[in-house]
């Protein structure tokens, strides 16, 4: 009898379906849409996020920048105004000794022009060393990477990003090799990083 009834509320169901088709398919409609909704905005959530990681991690999701402390004296405190460097190269090996750091490069900064055949690109030159491209985790579409040794003897070389190497060359040229000046000094480009707009020497220089 149980079997008997379970036959007739199906079928009775099914009737009541035909009979308001209409209903019927408006209702199954809802829960497709709903579920689809559910399911886009769930992805939508998952990609942002990820994106938001990717980008996170791009500039060093695992990398603590050390400024150097600066006293500044000026009307009111005595003398002239004063900036004193507390950052130098102890420093760095220093903190290279600290439990779980893996790397570290010091970093100098200063805005330059860098000039080649008449093109002038106004951008922010750094000094770092060898180690900088792991820390920043920097891939390169020409060339290499400053070295050590490029350091220790002061090497008058270049890495420009490839969007500084577009302004002063054209899109796709190969630039290693190439010569320009940097304050009045001829730099050689010995590589081009990825995505970039960064101009980087060697730190001794």
């Amino acid at each position: 009898r149980n079997k008997m009834d379970i036959y007739q509320l199906v079928i009775l169901s099914i009737e009541a379906l035909k009979t308001n088709l209409v209903r019927t398919i408006l209702t199954m409609l809802g829960v497709i849409i709903g579920i689809a909704s559910v399911i886009i905005i769930v992805s939508l959530g998952e990609g942002a996020t990820a994106s938001i990681v990717g980008e996170i991690s791009s500039f060093g999701a695992n990398v603590l920048t050390v400024s150097a402390g600066k006293t500044t004296r000026g009307p009111g405190g005595g003398g002239s105004g004063t900036t004193v460097d507390t950052l130098v190269e102890d420093d760095v090996n220093a903190i290279l000794k600290i439990n779980n750091v893996e790397n570290v490069s010091g970093i100098v900064s200063t805005s330059k022009k860098i000039l080649y055949d008449g093109q002038t690109e106004n951008t922010s030159i750094k000094g770092v060393e060898e180690s900088y491209q792991e820390i920043k985790s920097l891939t390169l579409s020409q060339g290499s990477f400053i070295s050590e040794s490029q350091v220790n003897t002061k090497s008058k070389v270049l890495v420009l990003g490839d969007e500084i190497v577009e302004e002063l060359f054209g899109e796709g040229s190969q630039v290693v090799g190439e010569n320009v000046r940097v304050d009045g000094k001829s730099f050689r480009i010995i590589g081009v990083i990825s995505e970039s707009s960064e101009a980087l020497v060697p730190l001794s220089t």
